[in-house]
């Protein structure tokens, strides 16, 4: 499989070599409480930082593919370098969701941040207590 975004056109996954009659348009989940949501951390301490009662997915090998295809929620990655975080980044955002970095901003050299849905992304946030950014 193969993913990509363009900003504004929308995120899409597809069969490699791509067959354009197999492509797929990606979307986010709606989920918008905690309580309903399902919910993947990179590590024990990461999953640690989110809210307790929460349900937490299996652990899998591609928790941001589970992310825009909608069968999870939200995804802590705090850790790896830009390169991991960019394409994720458009991604994910052109799928409906958004991320937040942990300095409360919105760049992938930070070491990786919050990727979620958009109904859950500030209650997670006020959770995680990143810094707000102006």
């Amino acid at each position: 499989m193969c993913w990509w975004a363009t900003r504004g056109g929308g995120a899409f996954e597809s069969s490699w070599p791509r067959a354009e009659s197999k492509t797929r348009r990606l979307l986010v989940s709606s989920t918008s409480t905690v309580a309903d949501a399902r919910l993947a951390a990179l590590d024990d301490e990461a999953r640690a930082r989110l809210p307790a009662g929460a349900a937490f997915a299996a652990a899998s090998p591609l928790p941001l593919v589970e992310l825009v295809r909608g069968e999870i929620d939200a995804f802590l990655a705090e850790g790896f370098a830009i390169w991991d975080h960019a394409p994720w980044i458009l991604i994910v955002e052109e799928a409906g969701g958004r991320f937040t970095d942990r300095t409360g901003g919105h760049a992938g050299d930070k070491g990786g941040g919050l990727y979620s849905n958009s109904s859950l992304h500030g209650q997670l946030l006020d959770r995680l207590q990143y810094p707000a950014r102006r």
